[in-house]
């Protein structure tokens, strides 16, 4: 692998732009948390021009966060007024959601996800997805039936911004072209109006719930009722961005719990043993009758370290997310220009010998053995995911890592509850080939 060729850290140049791969926990802590108000901006995303300085996609907002002068007006406000704006609106959202236990939305899915499995197991990684999907659309607009709306706003989106997605985000000066024989202009144009329209029109639905007095949950909700304490600027534009930081967090909120859910099936596959163990701890703490809750977490420390060992052994970003150097700087004698690209490789630092003996293993004993350097006590609190460097650094660490943890605990523990996970057997008895491991579903 190329950490272990090229150490902690190393830059190369692609088309003009310098990279920097940092491979270590350590640097990572040193430069991304420690110096973080260096490397807080986000890198380039040509495919949409005002990525960075628009408030609308949070994740992708530079840290200066002021609107462009393409706006109905420049609102000018203090140093970083949008991105600080839109993530301590993500903040209380979460915190409500949280604290309020998902307003009993994640258990209402688990549920009916688990009735879909056991009619038809085969489409296993799209009910994974649909289950997010859902959670996130009732959480952002009380209404299920959008996830098929934010199932193509995330396609949409992740698409426009991948760097092996569209051409501009690989040769930004197509984008010189003039808009009127601009393809890519007009496409991304049309992604972005049809996504704003949806997301307008789905926040407004729960305003008008509220003027006709229908009780509810939602962080739609939270916005009309604290947006002047969270500063977000009046008028029309006011609206468009609610609808965009709820969207943006309802997309955000979905993504990172599908990929962890698949590799649960895989994990349990390939290591029945752990199956085993974890449904024993599960049945002696939660019996037959009903499925495990957030409040059994405590007891759970097996679960909790299946969890995390998941996020770790097939992390959903594998090479993380780039930050933009802010100003020049240098580190442990290495000069690191401004505007370089900062990449926190997720790989390098799950692959870590010294921190995780043996990576390729599945083993979430080194959460619960205190023999390994990861082993944390007491038990009835790690371990845990909070702070795991899958979730990023300084101020662009990711919001939602309670959610997730939470998330992790009630739907691994609900489906080791209710189902054993196994190769699916041929006729005679031998396993499917490993690369195609179809998951057979049966009641425990």
């Amino acid at each position: 692998m190329q950490h272990e060729e090229y150490g902690p850290i190393y830059q190369f140049t692609l088309f003009g732009v310098k990279h920097i791969r940092v491979n270590s926990e350590k640097v990572c802590q040193d430069l991304l948390a420690r110096r973080g108000a260096y490397y807080s901006n986000r890198a380039p995303t040509p495919n949409i021009p005002g990525a960075k300085t628009d408030a609308e996609y949070l994740p992708l907002l530079d840290n200066n966060g002021k609107y462009s002068s393409n706006h109905l007006r420049v609102w000018l406000t203090d140093y970083a007024a949008a991105l600080t704006r839109h993530r301590k609106f993500a903040h209380q959202c979460l915190s409500e959601t949280y604290n309020y236990d998902m307003f009993g939305f994640t258990h209402l899915e688990i549920t009916r996800m688990m009735v879909s499995l056991m009619k038809d197991n085969r489409n296993y990684p799209d009910l994974a997805e649909e289950f997010t999907h859902r959670v996130s659309a009732r959480l952002a607009w009380e209404d299920p039936k959008l996830s098929r709306g934010l199932n193509r706003s995330s396609a949409g989106l992740l698409a426009a911004i991948s760097p092996a997605g569209k051409l501009p985000n690989r040769f930004p000066v197509v984008q010189k072209l003039p808009n009127l024989i601009n393809p890519w202009y007009w496409q991304e144009k049309a992604r972005h109006d049809a996504q704003r329209e949806f997301w307008v029109g789905a926040m407004q639905s729960v305003k008008a719930k509220m003027n006709a007095g229908i009780p509810g949950h939602s962080w739609s909700r939270t916005f009309f009722k604290d947006k002047e304490r969270l500063k977000f600027p009046d008028g029309v534009p006011d609206e468009k961005e609610g609808a965009f930081a709820i969207g943006m967090l309802a997309i955000t909120a979905s993504l990172p719990m599908s990929s962890p859910i698949q590799t649960y099936y895989l994990a349990m596959c390939h290591y029945p043993h752990w199956q085993k163990r974890l449904q024993d701890e599960i049945d002696e703490v939660c019996g037959p009758d009903r499925l495990p809750t957030w409040a059994d977490a405590p007891k759970l420390p097996v679960l909790r370290a299946i969890g995390k060992e998941l996020i770790r052994w097939r992390p959903p970003v594998p090479t993380g997310v780039p930050h933009e150097a802010e100003r020049d700087d240098e580190y442990d004698g290495y000069f690191i220009p401004k505007g370089a690209l900062i990449h926190a490789t997720e790989w390098a630092r799950r692959s870590d010998e010294s921190l995780y003996p043996n990576p390729e293993e599945f083993n979430p004993d080194r959460y619960l053995n205190p023999k390994y350097p990861t082993y944390k006590e007491p038990l009835t609190k790690y371990p845990n995911v909070i702070n795991h460097h899958v979730f990023g650094y300084g101020r662009r660490n990711c919001l939602g890592m309670e959610i997730v943890d939470y998330q992790l605990v009630t739907i691994m523990g609900s489906l080791a509850w209710a189902f054993n996970v196994t190769k699916k057997k041929n006729k005679v008895g031998i396993g499917t080939h490993p690369a195609f491991p179809h998951l057979v579903l049966m009641l425990t």
